[in-house]
């Protein structure tokens, strides 16, 4: 920005009433240009922060989830969603087992002799459905 410049009779450097208005007029401008300028940093910065936040989460989820199923720290997402896939064919497996053992037992009344195994099945039976409901 330019500032127009006379000097006075005295030398002195003087701006004419209209130019000073124009260039407060033009600073005011440029102010507010600023302003809007650093309101959008600042919504992109509180933006990238609540990602960073995101993402520190589902670091920590997925640190747990290795963590959980026994898995290195390094593991990838997929190697997790394999072992969680793993985790519910080997529960498939046993509930189907647990239900032939309760359907065996009720058809031979082989309970009596179990010493409450056969209730303990039912009702690890009944909780893994639980689970599959939620």
């Amino acid at each position: 920005m330019s500032i127009p410049t006379y000097y006075g009779a005295t030398g002195s450097l003087m701006v004419k009433h209209a130019d000073h208005l124009a260039i407060v007029d033009q600073l005011k401008a440029e102010l507010a240009g600023l302003r809007t300028g650093y309101e959008a940093y600042e919504s992109v910065n509180k933006g990238l922060k609540a990602e960073m936040e995101r993402l520190r989460s589902v670091r920590e989820t997925m640190l747990c989830a290795t963590h959980e199923l026994g898995l290195p720290v390094d593991a990838g997402a997929q190697d997790v969603v394999d072992a969680i896939h793993s985790m519910q064919v080997r529960c498939a497996e046993l509930s189907k087992s647990l239900k032939t053992l309760i359907h065996i037992s009720n058809a031979t009344n082989w309970e009596v002799h179990t010493c409450g195994e056969i209730d303990k099945a039912r009702n690890l039976l009944a909780a893994m459905g639980k689970g599959e409901q939620a």
